[in-house]
């Protein structure tokens, strides 16, 4: 039913060496490894789009797009990178460009200047990593901008969903996870605002087999035939 694809490793082998001193002008098409120690004034790729790893050296410098799967960046690159599965930043690095990366280590003192430059304006970000070793459930969130800056965003929710059986608010400053909701009609939110920000940030969880499906069935038939809201939907949970 699921399915989950592995990151591939990084190929450790050096097939070509484009070396220090050496300028290329032009674009760079290459298959397996390929180490930069010289000037790439154009893009970098791999042949077909193939699985590859570009190293980019301390002294050596991509004017250019950088498009590999595998990417190890410790020079300079003045262009976007897009590392397909893995991207590492090391402590010499400076990209003026955007990264995309499905995995990222990033080095203490390594440099990304993108959305500023492409904007020509300060850009603010929202980073909301997520961890989730789950095996049901979904996990929700959302963002909206606010025109009213000096709401209190916890205590309208509490308000709103003050009384609703399946609704619990989570105390400020918490995160709801899934296992706390498995088997159970409950919906669980977490409210929050980003520091120096006019978003609000709201997580939410949910059981996708019973709220978000049968326990949601037959909360709505309750509803519908003017029964008791929770008949049938209090029973203890399964422990996670």
């Amino acid at each position: 039913m699921f399915s989950r694809s592995k990151p591939t490793a990084p190929q450790k082998r050096i097939d070509s060496l484009i070396g220090a001193g050496t300028v290329v002008r032009g674009d760079v098409s290459f298959s397996g490894g390929l180490r930069i120690d010289g000037h790439v004034q154009g893009s970098v790729t791999t042949a077909g789009g193939e699985p590859g790893t570009v190293v980019i050296s301390e002294q050596a410098r991509v004017d250019g797009e950088v498009t590999v799967s595998h990417v190890v960046v410790n020079g300079s690159v003045n262009g976007p990178v897009h590392a397909d599965d893995y991207l590492e930043l090391q402590s010499k690095a400076r990209v003026i460009g955007d990264v995309r990366y499905r995995r990222l280590e990033m080095q203490t003192g390594a440099v990304v200047q993108g959305l500023n430059r492409a904007s020509r304006e300060p850009v603010r970000l929202t980073f909301t990593p997520h961890l989730t070793p789950i095996i049901r459930g979904i996990l929700a969130t959302l963002y909206a901008p606010l025109k009213n800056t000096e709401i209190d965003l916890q205590a309208l929710y509490e308000k709103r969903y003050a009384g609703e059986p399946f609704i619990d608010v989570m105390p400020a400053g918490s995160l709801p996870d899934t296992r706390s909701v498995r088997a159970s009609n409950m919906l669980r939110i977490a409210v929050h605002r980003p520091p120096d920000s006019d978003l609000a940030l709201v997580i939410a969880v949910e059981d996708n087999l019973v709220k978000g499906a049968a326990g949601q069935a037959i909360q709505n038939m309750n509803l519908m035939f003017g029964l008791p809201e929770t008949a049938g939907l209090m029973a203890p949970p399964v422990l996670p």
